[in-house]
Formats: structure tokens, sequence, C-alpha cells
């Protein structure tokens, strides 16, 4: 009874359908259509849930176009508006983060000497990483030129626009550590990703990444389908919903032993998503916004981040503490109490911290 919250209470039993682009990750043919989405006004497309490997992805994919203009649009959008304390308290919690990650890791005993950062946002995650470790080498990877310009300007760490689909590696270096939180799950092509990362990490290297658990992570646009028979919007590129099982088996593949590997974030489980078909879940319903017309009536990322700088975000009490007591806040602060083994397929959010081992002998 106690964990009744847990049991299932709906099937996801879905016509099986065959796809317009193979599987990202198997090559798959067919799969489950989970839902129906317009991503902003720019695409339409399926929801399908591989019928071999279980990753669920958009069919047909979005463009990189069409991901380049709806990324900048949602950057816009989500900051349009917001007052310049609410946005440094933002930045405050995500070097909060950043500390207390890189005291893990030290805690660990693994101490990066040159990060990447995949999708770096707004920096301050591994400016709170570089609290920990002053002599870290860090760059930063993004797609979108807002952040890049942000990033440079209020941090001082080295900018390579791009993606792990597109970047070209005999340029882009190699490192000891890569980052890539929040990040795959908007990617065309994951395994390529995962695989183009692994190539930039040194043997003996560390990627680290969290993603949504895709069961839960999807489930509004498929009780929204299931339940109303209607299209869902989509503004945050969520294009990959994974199997925890299927994406622990494609790490191993590749040589990525997780030494982490969780869940945490159990608020939706409780509610019942990835579990209950109810109204209650149901996503927005399309209203195919325009994303040129969002980035046209919404400043750029530098005007609205303009008041807000790293010396102001950086002023916490703690941070002109001894080194040590700020690292003690951050962990105990931001230090998931209750994790669970990912592949149990309960919780939101996966943690996954990989170590990349040489292949064994007479391995291909």
């Amino acid at each position: 009874m106690l964990l009744s919250f847990l049991k299932n209470t709906a099937t996801l039993i879905q016509p099986q359908v065959s796809r317009v682009q193979n599987c990202a990750f198997c090559g798959a043919n067919t799969g489950h259509l989970i839902a129906k989405v317009d991503y902003w006004n720019l695409s339409t497309s399926n929801l399908i849930q591989c019928s071999k490997c279980n990753l669920a992805q958009l069919d047909p994919m979005l463009s990189d176009e069409m991901m380049d203009v709806g990324c900048t649009a949602f950057y816009r959008l989500q900051h349009r508006g917001e007052d310049p304390k609410s946005i440094q308290r933002g930045f405050l919690r995500a070097f909060r983060k950043g500390v207390s990650f890189g005291t893990r890791l030290k805690l660990a005993k693994i101490n990066p000497k040159r990060l990447l950062e995949v999708g770096a946002g707004d920096g301050y995650f591994s400016r709170g990483i570089q609290f920990v470790f002053p002599e870290l080498n860090v760059t930063c990877m993004d797609l979108v030129d807002d952040v890049l310009e942000h990033i440079q300007k209020h941090h001082g760490f080295e900018a390579l626009k791009g993606s792990p689909e597109s970047i070209d590696i005999s340029k882009a270096g190699k490192f000891d550590f890569i980052i890539a939180r929040d990040v795959i799950e908007h990617l065309a092509s994951p395994r390529k990703a995962i695989e183009t990362l692994n190539a930039l990490l040194i043997p003996g290297g560390y990627l680290h990444f969290i993603v949504p658990n895709g069961n839960e992570d999807y489930w509004a646009l498929f009780c929204n389908w299931r339940l109303k028979n209607q299209s869902s919007e989509m503004l945050l590129n969520h294009v990959n919903y994974f199997d925890p099982p299927g994406l622990h088996q494609l790490l191993v593949s590749s040589n990525l032993i997780p030494r982490f590997w969780f869940t945490y974030d159990f608020k939706g489980t409780r509610q019942g998503f990835g579990r209950t078909l109810s109204d209650k879940f149901t996503s927005q319903k399309s209203q195919a916004r325009s994303a040129q017309k969002t980035i046209d009536e919404s400043p750029p990322l530098e005007t609205s981040f303009k008041d807000v700088s790293s010396e102001k975000v950086l002023k916490a009490w703690w941070i002109k503490m001894p080194k040590f007591i700020g690292m003690i806040y951050c962990f105990f602060k931001h230090y998931p109490l209750i994790k669970l083994n990912a592949n149990s397929g309960i919780g939101h959010e996966i943690f996954c911290l990989a170590k990349k081992t040489l292949p064994r002998s007479g391995s291909v």
C-alpha cells in the first residue's frame, strides 16, 4: 500500500505505425504512436516510441534550422519581462548547483582540468565548478549566439558555436570532463551526439549528463492525445524521450561505464505521471505559435541580462566566507536525499556520471 502510487494504472498500448525516419538508436522503422505535436508553427510531428529499444522521438525529426529558430524563440520568451532580481536569483542558483557538483567530484577524488559544457545556458554552473577548481579551463558549446555572447562577456570562457551532432572533432580539442546537462533530449541524433562527446573525451575522462525520464516526460503529451485526440503545443524542443535501460545499454556499449546512475525528483511520480491517465495531466493544445514573431517581439538575452553582472550575482555571504564553508553549504542544499537506480524507471530526472574506459582486448 505504501508504494501504491508507483502502480501503473494506464497501460501504454498504442497502435504500431511505420516511421518516416528510422529510430536514431537502433534503426528500427516501426514504433508505437504516443502523441502528435506542433513545434511552434515550424513543424508537425508524431511522437513515436521504438518497438525495439523504446526510445521515443519526434517523427519526422526537426531540422537544424527549425531547432535554431525555435531555441532562440524559447530563450527569449522564457526571459521576456523577467526582472533583474529574479534573473540574479536564477544565476546564483545555477552557481550553487555547480559548486555542489564540484564538491561531489572532489569527494570522489575526480579533479577535472579541461572541461567542455554543452548547452551551457547562462554559464553559472561551470562557474560554480570553477569555484571549487580554480585552475579549471572551461569551454562552452551552444547553438544560440545570444548565449555565447553572454558567456564570453560575463565569464571569459572560450565559446564554440555548434552541437555534438555537427562540431568538427579535429578542431574542438580533447577534454577530461564533458557536461551535457538537459541537452541530449534536445538533439536530433542522440546516438551520434553521445559518440561525438565520447570521441572528445580522453581515456579515463568523464561524461556527466542529466536527461528527463522519458515515460514521465512525455506523459502529458500522451494524455492529451489519448483522451482528447488533439495535438500538443511544443515550445521546448524535447525531441527524445529516453528509456533508462536502453540508454544505459548504449553507454556501456560505447565504453562509457556509469559510475553514478540514479533518478531523483519524485513529485511527478507521486502525482501519477507515467502511470495515471487523467485530464489533469493533459498538455496544452497546439496554438501553432509563431517562433519568428516571438523573436521579433522579444529583446535579445543580453538586453534582459544587462543589469545583472557576475559581480552582482556572486556577492552572497557564503562566497565571501572560507571556501570550504561555501562548498559544504551548496553541497547539502542541492544534494538529492532520495535516489533510485535509474533503470527502475521511477522518478523524473536521470543523473549519470560515466567514465570512459579503454575497449577490452579483442573487442570491436
